[in-house]
């Protein structure tokens, strides 16, 4: 004789069906993907110690202290004031200064560099300095002579002075182009343009070397 199940009793089959049925769903879910590794982690690790920087950041060092930014700032100011003066010694041209004058012809050009007598008297030195309207750079050619106010420049051994104009040592000979000449040696302030330098005489070939052997006396 043939058992009738209950309504019941269906109902708790028909849960335990479904449930087996879930069971291997849930599994898959829970089952882990494996990580497929990428191309940067498959490259070999570097061994130089140092890390790499990403194209386009820049590297940050540690900070500077104060002082060495000071430090660095003073610097580059002396730099520039000595780069000023250097070009003050150089070429420059007479701008408005006018009047008779020996200007120096440094490498073709005409300098702002004239000579100068320390004062206008008998034996004062010559020396080279910022050509100006100063009566003591007035010099002016006539003939052999080169003459400033009642004096006449001259020389006294080497070295450029101011004298009488009665005095042998007073006769020039101008060669072309600028060469001022005495007993066949050449006017010159030695090396390149400065001011403060003395004027002498020098063998010529020497003074060319130094491309301060040309004068300009207009």
């Amino acid at each position: 004789m043939m058992r009738v199940q209950s309504s019941s009793a269906r109902r708790m089959s028909a849960l335990v069906c479904s449930l087996l049925l879930m069971l291997p769903t849930a599994a898959m879910e829970h089952r882990q993907t494996p990580e497929i590794p990428t191309a940067s982690a498959l490259e070999e690790p570097s061994t130089s110690g140092e890390v790499e920087i990403p194209r386009g950041e820049k590297e940050i060092g540690p900070p500077v202290p104060l002082w060495a930014v000071e430090k660095t700032r003073g610097l580059q100011k002396k730099r520039r004031e000595r780069n000023k003066k250097k070009k003050k010694k150089k070429k420059g041209g007479g701008g408005s200064v006018s009047g008779p004058r020996i200007r120096l012809i440094f490498d073709g050009d005409k300098t702002n560099v004239c000579m100068e007598a320390r004062s206008i008297s008998n034996d004062a030195d010559v020396y080279t300095a910022r050509c100006s309207n100063s009566s003591k750079q007035q010099f002016k050619k006539e003939g052999s002579k080169i003459k400033i106010g009642s004096y006449c420049l001259g020389y006294s051994g080497m070295w450029l002075k101011i004298k009488s104009c009665s005095s042998s040592s007073t006769s020039w000979s101008w060669s072309a182009p600028g060469q001022m000449k005495a007993k066949g040696e050449c006017a010159t302030q030695r090396h390149e343009p400065g001011f403060n330098e003395r004027c002498k005489l020098q063998d010529c070939k020497r003074a060319q070397r130094h491309k301060t052997d040309k004068w300009d006396d207009s």
